[in-house]
Formats: C-alpha cells, structure tokens, sequence
C-alpha cells in the first residue's frame, strides 16, 4: 500500500449516512474537478476506516462506494497540487478519534454553514501547546473559521463552508447583524438585574450587555449569581475582561483575569459543591442568531442554541437553576 504524505481526513456525519464516495469528498471539496477525482480514486488513494470486521484502512477504487456513519475518509492530497491549498493538508497523523467527536457535535448544517457545540477544552486552530490534528480547524478542514471561541469555552461555534460564505459572515460580524448569547457564572454580588458594561480592552472601546438569571441562596447566599451575557463588540477576552474588571464580578475558575476559588475569603462555604466545578472556567456560548445567506434571504434568520454541559450543567443541576 502507498504510504501518504500528506492526508486530509473528512468524517462521515449521521445525516450523510449510505452517501457515495465521490459526493461526500465534493461536498467537502467542490473545487475538485471530477475527472480528477475519478483519477484519485482509481489509483487507490482513498482510504477508510473498516467496517464489518474488516482489518486495517481500507483502500477504494470505485466512487460509488456508499459510506457508513461515522467512518473516516482519507485521501492523498499531495497528489493533487495545488487544488488543495497547503493549509488544508494535515500531517499523516491526524487525530480520527477527535474528528468523529467533534462532528457528532453538528448542531445546525446547510449548504452554505455549520454550526458545531465546541467542547470545552478543545482549541479553534493550532497554537503553542495544543496538540496538531486535535482543533476544530483540522478535523473540519473543507470549512473557514469565521470567529473564535477561547478553548477553554464551550458552545456554539459558527463556521462557513466555502469562501463565499465566510466573506459573508465576516462582514456580518463587522455590522453587528450576527447575535452571540453567552451564559456564565460570576464569583460575587451584584445589586441589579441588568446593565451594560461599557470600558475599553486592549484599549479598544467594548460593550457588554448583562443580564442577571440567578442568585445563589442559603449557604452561598451573595457568593455566586449567573447571568447572560451579549458582546455587543467583539474584543479578544472581553466578556472576561468586563466581567472581572467593569462587573468587579470575575467569572468562576478564570485563572487569567480571577483568582482561584480555594482563595476566596469564604472558602468553607464553597467547599460542598467544588467538586462540582473544579477549575472549570465557567462561560458557555449559548445561542447565536444570524440571518440567512444570500439576498434573497436576508430577512430570515437563524437561531441556533446548544444544550449545556459539563460544569455548567452540575452546577445549574446542583442549584436548581430551571435550564431554559
């Protein structure tokens, strides 16, 4: 079997299930003339992942090969020059076992879009310490970033899927016409229901609205309170910024911009439920509200909200927070 030197790795989606070959690697690809495709698969450059007992990576010779849920496509895209751009290529060794999480996560997908529930820990691309192959960017390589989520923050994480779509986007982001909701967790007390938060990050003027959802009672009585948090600027670390320096509030287990729980003055009150939350930076992006590509469809829109989990979901559980 020809070794690979380049390989870019695409996961079947549950919706895509029984999918021909030759269509599932165009949807990702449609830049890919068809003849050159053919060519790519004739020569026993694609690969999956077995099925039904099969041993090993499986090599395909016809397009019409229909595809299982949750199997992992392989191609060689050195072979095919420049129709694929370097930044899509990833090393031999890409991470198959996060691909499969990541695209089990699929809240919402069209044509033009797709909108992921990013697990919290998992970086948007590639940096110091984060392990290749194992972002967002990689295991969906046929789409475009168009923002950014901290990788320690989980939720809804939009992406396009052609250039097209991400000018698009980018330019929605820039008037403000695309809604971001977030929920997070704040260590303090905070006297009314609602403001807006107006300072400056990184020495850029930023806004943040705020609007608080609950209050801790009993024993935590003043400690804690959750709110919903709309940017309506978009600064790198704002809604942490605002929440630990304007709010005086900072958001639960920020060790950047707060300090750990276990310093709190009233330490012994928090005692019973930290396990519940460890060091878990508790923000959640929550909901994002965008209008549909394309003139013809501008008026409508779409609303796209991921379900909560991990620290969040313990510790709303724990609380008796009703989860909307």
């Amino acid at each position: 079997m020809k070794s690979l030197r380049w390989v870019t790795t695409l996961v079947v989606p549950p919706n895509q299930d029984g999918v021909r070959l030759d269509r599932f690697i165009r949807r990702s690809f449609p830049h890919l003339a068809q003849a050159r495709l053919e060519k790519l698969i004739r020569k026993g450059e694609v690969r999956v992942t077995p099925v039904d007992g099969q041993a090993g990576l499986v090599v395909l010779s016809g397009g019409g090969t229909r595809l299982r849920a949750d199997q992992s496509v392989m191609f060689d895209s050195s072979a095919l020059g420049d129709q694929i751009p370097p930044r899509l290529r990833l090393p031999i060794s890409p991470d198959v076992t996060q691909a499969k999480v990541l695209h089990r996560t699929i809240l919402f997908e069209d044509e033009r879009v797709m909108v992921i529930n990013k697990p919290a820990g998992v970086a948007v691309q590639g940096g110091s310490g984060i392990r290749h192959g194992s972002t967002v960017d990689a295991c969906f390589p046929h789409c475009k970033l168009v923002h950014r989520l901290d990788r320690e923050v989980g939720g809804v994480l939009l992406l396009a899927k052609d250039l097209e779509a991400a000018q698009e986007l980018t330019e929605m982001f820039r008037l403000r016409r695309i809604r971001k909701l977030y929920l997070g967790v704040h260590v303090g007390r905070i006297a009314v229901d609602s403001v807006e938060l107006n300072a400056p990050v990184g020495g850029r003027p930023a806004s943040t609205r705020v609007s608080v959802t609950h209050r801790t009672q009993g024993q935590l009585e003043g400690l804690l309170f959750a709110t919903e948090l709309e940017p309506i600027s978009g600064r790198k670390h704002q809604l942490r910024v605002h929440s630990s320096d304007a709010l005086q509030s900072p958001l639960l287990g920020d060790r950047r911009y707060g300090r750990p729980i276990r310093k709190h003055p009233e330490w012994s009150k928090f005692q019973g439920i930290a396990p519940l939350f460890g060091d878990s930076l508790h923000l959640f992006a929550r909901e994002l509200v965008f209008p549909s590509l394309g003139r013809r469809c501008e008026t409508e829109v779409t609303r796209v909200r991921a379900p909560l989990s991990g620290c969040m979901k313990r510790l709303w559980e724990a609380m008796g927070w009703p989860i909307a």
